[in-house]
């Protein structure tokens, strides 16, 4: 589930159970953030390259009222970031790797 707040997304993870049985807890507990992205990234590269989604990536049952309009590749690239994101302890890291310049 998401909501967007304050122009941020907001992704709500939570337990399909009645009163919750702790399965989000767990997950987050024993598996890092990071892992969770790579895993949805490794979804979302579909071998046929679709441009919203397909059978063979993320289209099923469960999802379908979102096939239409769903952007398969954007959304990578927003996983991608989220990932690079993760590399750098401090902002002012992701400043310098921008500003890289290179010289002969």
């Amino acid at each position: 589930m998401f909501r967007f707040e304050n122009g941020a997304l907001v992704l709500i993870a939570y337990d399909g159970v009645p009163g919750g049985a702790g399965y989000v807890k767990r997950i987050f507990d024993t598996v890092s953030t990071q892992k969770i992205l790579n895993k949805v990234l490794q979804i979302l590269d579909c071998q046929n390259d679709c441009e919203t989604g397909c059978i063979n990536c993320i289209c099923d049952y469960s999802n379908q009222k979102y096939w239409d309009s769903f952007l398969r590749k954007e959304a990578s690239l927003y996983v991608k970031g989220l990932i690079e994101d993760f590399q750098y302890s401090h902002p002012i890291q992701k400043l310098n790797r921008s500003l890289l310049v290179f010289k002969d």
